[in-house]
C-alpha cells in the first residue's frame, strides 16, 4: 500500500472517524483505524462495536491495499503535519511509514481483515433525506437534556420519532425536557420511534457540523445510519420508547419575556457564589428566579454564606411568581437557545412545570421542574 494525501484533508478525516474508536477495550483491533487505499482515494474506518464511522479521502495512489494503524497516534500525527503539504504512507513490510516535510512516523500495523465488519440493517430501512440544518436542529436542541447514565432508557439519549406531519426530537431526563420539530420529509412516514444513545449525538453533530447539503438517513428498529458526502456513521439504538410528552407541557403564556444570552449572562454572574462550595459536588446549586412587577430578579447564596443578586434584563413582565431552578439546567437551557430568540417563560402554579417558548420558532420548546428551596 502507498500513497500521497493532502495533510489537512487526511487530519480532518482522521478526527472525524477517531470519534468511534473506544476509550477503553479489551479487543486490540478496535483502538485502531483502518486505512484502505484503491481507486482514487482512501477510506478510514473506526468502530466500537456499537457505532462505526467510515470516511472516503481523495487521495494519489500508487499502490493498493489495506492496514489498520494506531488510531489515537495516526490522528494526532496528521493533526500536527504542516498546513499546505502532502503525506506520503507506505506500507513497508509489517510497518507503516509516514512521511511530510521533516516530519517522519514508523508505526506498527495489524491485519485489516481482523477489523469487524460493517452492522447491517436486521430489516428493511426506512429511507430519508433531512437537511443537515434540521438534523442539527433537531438533536442540538434537545440533547442536552439527556442523561446518558440514567436507567430510564428513554433518558439515555433524544428520542426520534414521527407524529402526524412532524418529525421530532425530545431529550429528558425527568426533571426537565426540550423538544423540536420540523416538518415530515418525504418518505419518512413509517420510520420506527427510536432513542439515539448520547454519544453517538455527539458524532453526528460533528458530522453534519457548519456544512449545508443534505444528510441521507436510514432507519430500522436497531439501527441507524447518516450518510453526508464522502462520509457514513451507523449507530445502534437504545431499546425504548418515547414519552407522550404532550401532557407534560405548560401552555405558552408568559409572565416575563427575555433574551436568553442576556440572562444567561445574569445567571452565571449570580452563581459564582456558589464556586468552591463543600457541597458544590453533592448538591446541585439553585437559583431563585423572582418575577414582580418591580422586575425580573435573580439570587443565589447559602444562608450564612456569600450571596448575590441582581436584576435582569427583560423585554416583557406581566405576572409574578418565585421559581427556585438548579443553576445548571437553567443555564444548559438558556444556552440551547439561539442569541436572536426571545424568549418567554410560563408557569401555570406553584411547583409546576416551567415553559421556555419563542413565538417565532414554535416548533422548539423547552420545560424544567422546579424545586423546593435548600
Amino acid at each position: 500500500m502507498k500513497f500521497l494525501v493532502e495533510n489537512e484533508k487526511f487530519a480532518t478525516a482522521l478526527a472525524l472517524v477517531k470519534g468511534c474508536i473506544p476509550a477503553r477495550s479489551t479487543i486490540p483491533i478496535l483502538s485502531h483505524i483502518v486505512v484502505e487505499a484503491g481507486g482514487d482515494g482512501i477510506k478510514l474506518r473506526a468502530s466500537n462495536l456499537d457505532r462505526e464511522m467510515e470516511v472516503a479521502v481523495p487521495a494519489s495512489v500508487e499502490t493498493a491495499g489495506a492496514v489498520a494503524l494506531p488510531g489515537e497516534v495516526l490522528a494526532a500525527a496528521a493533526k500536527r503535519l504542516a498546513k499546505g503539504g502532502q503525506c506520503s504512507v507506505t506500507m513497508a513490510g509489517d510497518r507503516c511509514k509516514l512521511a511530510s516535510g521533516s516530519s517522519k512516523y514508523d508505526l506498527r500495523t495489524l491485519p485489516a481483515d481482523t477489523f469487524p465488519e460493517a452492522k447491517e440493517m436486521a430489516t428493511q430501512p426506512v429511507n430519508y433525506a433531512l437537511s443537515r440544518d434540521a438534523l442539527r436542529t433537531l438533536l442540538r436542541s434537545v440533547t442536552y437534556a439527556s442523561e446518558p447514565k440514567d436507567q430510564r432508557r428513554y433518558c439515555q439519549g433524544p428520542n426520534l420519532y414521527v407524529r402526524g406531519k412532524q418529525l421530532i426530537a425530545t431529550g429528558t431526563d425527568g426533571y426537565r425536557l426540550a423538544t423540536a420539530a420540523v416538518d415530515i420529509p418525504r418518505g419518512a412516514a413509517a420510520m420506527p420511534d427510536m432513542v439515539i444513545p448520547t454519544e453517538a449525538v455527539a458524532v453526528i453533530l460533528e458530522l453534519v457540523n457548519g456544512a449545508d447539503g443534505e444528510a441521507e438517513i436510514a432507519a430500522s428498529p436497531s439501527l441507524l445510519e447518516v450518510r453526508v458526502a464522502g462520509a457514513r456513521f451507523s449507530t445502534a439504538l437504545i431499546d425504548g420508547r418515547p414519552l407522550d410528552y404532550e401532557k407534560l407541557i405548560p401552555k405558552p403564556n408568559p409572565m416575563v419575556v427575555f433574551r436568553p444570552y442576556a440572562l444567561a449572562e445574569s445567571v452565571a454572574r449570580v452563581g459564582v457564589v456558589h464556586l468552591g462550595s463543600d457541597n458544590n459536588n453533592k448538591v446541585m446549586p439553585q437559583i431563585i428566579a423572582s418575577i414582580s412587577p418591580e422586575g425580573f430578579r435573580l439570587s443565589a447564596g447559602t444562608k450564612g454564606g456569600e450571596q448575590a443578586t441582581e436584576t435582569a434584563d427583560v423585554e416583557n413582565i406581566s405576572g409574578a411568581a418565585d421559581i427556585v431552578l438548579w443553576i445548571r439546567y437553567l443555564s444548559e437551557c438558556l444556552a440551547a437557545w439561539p442569541e436572536t430568540a426571545s424568549v418567554g417563560l410560563t408557569q401555570e402554579g406553584v411547583g409546576k412545570a416551567v415553559l421556555f417558548y419563542d413565538p417565532a420558532t414554535p416548533n422548539i420548546r423547552h420545560v424544567i421542574m422546579p424545586q423546593s428551596p435548600k
